[in-house]
């Protein structure tokens, strides 16, 4: 049994979907899209809004320590030694970008440390 094969420029489609993203592109328009579309926008990382505070240097080895031990085992988004290298490098202290990843690192690794200054300020009085 043959398949049957539609010509992209006859079909029709149902009026619940849009058909500009249904409808195939030629080749040469999807090579303008992947290497010539201006991504400048992207490349540019906005201030954070409040300035970042990171963790004495002893903490944040350990919750970095944390983190690779026991949350990056699951999900390999970050690679140890680049990071650590980069972290080493006071990289976090000059790009908002990578500075929010040491920070989201941080706030993970903090809810399994066993140090006390992970502990909210709220729940301390308590």
């Amino acid at each position: 049994m043959a398949a049957r094969v539609k010509d992209p420029a006859n079909l029709s489609f149902p009026p619940s979907t849009r058909p500009i993203y249904w409808t195939l592109l030629p080749v040469s328009d999807l090579n303008y899209l992947l290497y010539k579309a201006d991504i400048s926008q992207w490349e540019v990382c906005p201030e954070p809004v409040a300035p970042q505070m990171f963790p004495p240097v002893d903490l944040l080895r350990d919750l970095v320590d944390i983190y690779f031990k026991q949350i990056n085992i699951f999900w390999f988004i970050l690679h140890r030694p680049t990071f650590e290298k980069s972290l080493a490098d006071g990289l976090h202290l000059q790009s908002p970008a990578f500075g929010c990843v040491v920070l989201a690192v941080c706030a993970l690794a903090s809810k399994t440390s066993p140090d006390g200054r992970v502990v909210f300020l709220a729940n301390k009085a308590s």
